[in-house]
């Protein structure tokens, strides 16, 4: 049904919806795009349709809520090449390194898996480490959540490949 739903056209409205001044239709919006985005044919689709830059402004939310599910979209949209380096394009990256700090270890966990998974890129290493990623990676490397610790291992090795 998820990809159905991307062939059918849906995905220019429900990006328009993200943009709604109703923060409940913001995340009904972003929590859709989440959904869709577990489907492969759909990373892309999202993309292609202009849904990165309002799912990348949602990050900024004051609402936890709605920045989780823009989160969790944008972790599962960056699992592809073209994705990798649109996201970095289109700004994710100040907001992503600004949600390493939140009080909230789940939205913490999906801003570390997208940018561990955009840091496999060659290209984004550099733009990452002038963002500012690497002193908020060190410090989650002693976060008493071992997933976290994890997620923060494994974008710091991924970085470290760039000589």
């Amino acid at each position: 049904v998820s990809r159905k739903i991307g062939e059918e056209g849906a995905l220019p409205y429900m990006i328009g919806l993200m943009r709604s001044p109703d923060e409940r239709i913001q995340e009904q919006a972003a929590t859709l795009l989440r959904n869709l985005s577990v489907n492969d044919e759909n990373k892309n689709r999202i993309a292609q349709a202009g849904g990165l830059a309002p799912l990348i402004i949602l990050l900024s939310s004051p609402l936890p809520r709605i920045q989780e599910q823009a989160a969790v979209a944008l972790r599962n949209v960056s699992l592809t090449e073209e994705n990798e380096t649109a996201l970095v394009h289109e700004g994710a990256l100040p907001p992503l390194v600004e949600l390493l700090q939140h009080s909230d270890d789940h939205i913490v966990e999906q801003a570390l898996v997208t940018l561990r998974n955009i840091s496999v890129n060659v290209d984004n290493e550099v733009k990452m480490v002038h963002a500012g990623v690497l002193t908020p990676l060190i410090t989650l490397l002693r976060s008493p959540k071992t997933s976290i610790q994890e997620q923060a291992c494994g974008t710091v090795r991924n970085l470290s490949v760039n000589a």
